[in-house]
């Protein structure tokens, strides 16, 4: 799914055999996944990668695996390293706390875009959240269903934005977006 890019990712993507989906105009990453998972309603597993991790991605196959194998129903890329000058962390600790509140477990890596997922999973999902909300609110309903979420450790490098203006304003962004995906849930 190309969620509207202006770089050369789906070029890139397409000359590897890649079948790209191109949406019209940015609407967000949980717009981009439903509208992919209607391509995909056949598939007993999907993968979800995000477009910045370059070479790292070839990593993709510790994710597939215990899913395949039936050994989890979801498994989360956990990042072995955490890029020096990023964050505070603040939004990934509120994104943990409000699946330990609302799902009652513990998962680290709650933020991560790399996960796969078995169909059976897939549909125990409520909805899917626009924007930065969509990893956390997706955690939520698959433990809330008594899905086996399992992380996964990896090497995989993406996009880190840094402690700059930019960083601390897509940190904003993300801080909202999860606060609405955590909101509509907790009434439930």
């Amino acid at each position: 799914m190309d969620d509207g890019s202006d770089d050369d990712t789906v070029q890139k993507a397409r000359s590897m055999g890649a079948h790209v989906i191109r949406m019209t105009e940015q609407s967000g990453k949980g717009a981009a996944v439903r509208r992919g998972l209607d391509y995909l309603s056949d598939c007993p597993f999907v993968l979800l990668l995000d477009a910045d991790l370059g070479d790292t991605s070839a990593q993709a196959w510790r994710l597939l695996r215990p899913v395949i194998n039936g050994s989890a129903d979801v498994t989360v890329a956990r990042f072995s390293r955490q890029a020096a000058g990023s964050g505070f962390g603040i939004v990934k600790a509120v994104a943990r706390t409000a699946v330990s509140i609302l799902a009652g477990a513990r998962v680290e890596s709650v933020l991560s875009g790399q996960r796969a997922l078995s169909q059976k999973a897939l549909k125990s999902v409520s909805r899917f959240d626009d924007g930065y909300g969509l990893e956390t609110g997706m955690i939520i309903d698959l433990l809330r269903h008594g899905m086996r979420v399992v992380e996964v450790d990896v090497d995989m490098k993406h996009k880190d934005y840094g402690r700059t203006l930019h960083g601390f304003c897509h940190r904003g962004r993300q801080l909202l977006d999860i606060a609405v995906a955590v909101a509509s849930r907790a009434c439930l």
